[in-house]
């Protein structure tokens, strides 16, 4: 199936499109307002079953990873650690280059 057939198919329902830079607004205000979600919907919809919890739990971590890495990333941190590592290997093979 063509992306213009589904995109015919959807068109043919009740099309309710929401504009793109509102989405985004509204995502940057909910991400900025550190809000969470969870806590706005109804208690039997936030209980998770033993599959989900892990998932969760899975993702979470992953979140928390690519956060760091990312601070990490854009403050230099990686360039700034990867000079010393590239001076201490040069001091080693300088020592050794003199035995």
């Amino acid at each position: 199936m063509s992306v213009q057939q589904l995109y015919n198919m959807s068109s043919k329902r009740k099309d309710i499109r929401l504009p793109l830079a509102d989405t985004l607004r509204d995502l940057a205000l909910l991400r900025a307002s550190d809000l969470d979600v969870a806590s706005i919907l109804a208690r039997e919809h936030t209980q998770p079953s033993p599959h989900q919890s892990n998932a969760f739990d899975g993702s979470r971590e992953f979140i928390h990873i690519s956060r760091s890495v990312l601070k990490l990333h854009g403050s230099g941190g990686v360039d700034i650690q990867g000079e010393k590592v590239e001076a201490v290997r040069n001091k080693l093979e300088a020592l050794l280059n003199g035995l």
